[in-house]
């Protein structure tokens, strides 16, 4: 027990000290008057609220006033010290209850951001379940009777805690649940197909039509064939030389999202008029059509049909292909210019789109054709289902026997159940 002084409460709620020692033997008696009544519960919430002239500082006042035996005086002792006076129950020293150990249906969790989890506490003692996160920049929690509910803010690792009050029969308790946060796939969306087409010299415009909240966007290439720059959601694209190349188009990571990336190829082509020694050349083959004289038709039974710069080459029907090696079969579609050129040496720039289709995984389109003044330039074995550029430059010297009528052969072989289609994009000289 412990040997407090008589004090005696007055009106203003201090208190005059007596000049002899005595025991006190029950709890909450913070005013040391042999009983628990109305004046300790007016000095206890005189106490809890935090009045500054009514504190009980004394270490064997607090003991007194700590009716639920946790260290500390404050809404629990109320409680208890209300339903003592008002409905005559017994106070309960700490020693009376049992303890209890808080366990949790899970002890760690993982969650990717954007989506919510819960877990629950397993055979709850009845206390108030209050929860909090340690770190409030990556989640947020919220308790609903004994289950909890964490809300992701930002990937990252912290730990919620989750307490349970003190009841009349069981003790507080609390315990630890480790959350992880991990980011959520990014998301990118160009308003462009997988494949571009520019100039040289000249400059086009990737769109960006969606993408992960809060991601910046990025670009890259190789700088040799076309140089990239980046203006919010826009990539401009400058094409630098003649060539093929691979643009990478990225919206980089944050704190919720993974990075995400899409690659565009990207054509550059000759523009279509040159400069010479200061003297625009015009493209000599706007005018181009079809030689019907020269044109290879239905050759071992090729069906092919199109009109002006694209043809579709198809090999239908299997039992009529008369060709045993391979059982392919071909055809040519001849193009023919209205103008004329001066001899010499040339070089021809052409962009051909090549689309190939098959029926079966074993079929496959055999290859395709192209050639201007007999150079060829553009020959691809064993074609997948799929659908590319064939961009090219090949030097081709034009003499006087076939200046006035320069030809454009266009052609395929495709298996049965097979097709390729040609289309021709650009095609002129420039030297």
């Amino acid at each position: 027990m412990d040997e407090y002084i008589e004090n005696r409460a007055v009106a203003d709620g201090s208190f005059t000290v007596a000049s002899e020692p005595y025991e006190i033997s029950v709890l909450g008696d913070v005013n040391k008057d042999g009983i628990h009544n109305q004046v300790d519960l007016s000095m206890l919430i005189r106490h809890v609220i935090g009045l500054t002239n009514y504190q009980l500082t004394e270490e064997s006042l607090l003991k007194a006033g700590d009716i639920n035996g946790d260290t500390a005086i404050n809404q629990i002792d109320l409680s208890a010290s209300i339903r003592s006076i008002v409905r005559e129950e017994t106070l309960k020293l700490e020693s009376s209850r049992q303890a209890y150990n808080m366990t949790l249906s899970a002890t760690s969790g993982t969650v990717i951001y954007s989506n919510t989890g819960t877990f629950t506490v397993k055979n709850p003692s009845g206390g108030k379940i209050s929860a909090r996160v340690k770190d409030e920049t990556i989640a947020t929690v919220s308790v609903n009777n004994s289950t909890i509910t964490y809300t992701p803010k930002k990937a990252g690792t912290t730990e919620i805690i989750v307490a349970s009050a003190a009841t009349d029969t069981k003790t507080a308790s609390s315990a630890i649940y480790t959350l992880t946060v991990n980011k959520a796939e990014g998301s990118l969306v160009l308003d462009q197909t997988n494949e571009y087409l520019v100039s040289e010299g000249f400059v086009a415009t990737l769109r960006v039509k969606e993408h992960h909240k809060d991601g910046k966007i990025s670009a890259r290439s190789d700088y040799n064939t076309a140089r990239v720059e980046v203006n919010g959601d826009e990539v401009i694209v400058y094409g630098v030389a003649t060539g093929r190349t691979s643009i990478e188009i990225k919206c980089e990571a944050t704190d919720c999202y993974e990075a995400k990336s899409q690659i565009i190829q990207m054509y550059v082509n000759k523009p279509k008029y040159y400069v010479k020694d200061g003297q625009v050349i015009e493209d000599v083959f706007k005018n181009f059509g079809v030689d019907t004289a020269n044109t290879i038709i239905g050759q071992n039974y090729m069906r092919f049909t199109g009109s002006s710069n694209k043809w579709k080459f198809a090999c239908p029907d299997p039992s009529q292909i008369s060709d045993s090696a391979g059982k392919t079969a071909g055809a040519t579609v001849v193009y023919k210019t209205s103008a004329t050129c001066t001899p010499g040496t040339y070089k021809v720039h052409a962009v051909i789109k090549v689309t190939a289709t098959k029926q079966n995984d074993d079929d496959k389109a055999f290859d395709y054709l192209c050639s201007f003044a007999g150079a060829s330039f553009g020959i691809h074995q064993d074609i997948n289902d799929n659908s590319w550029y064939s961009c090219i430059d090949e030097k081709v010297t034009i003499n006087e026997n076939n200046a006035d009528q320069p030809f454009i052969r266009l052609g395929a072989r495709v298996e049965p159940n097979c097709s390729v289609e040609l289309e021709i994009l650009d095609f002129y000289l420039y030297n």
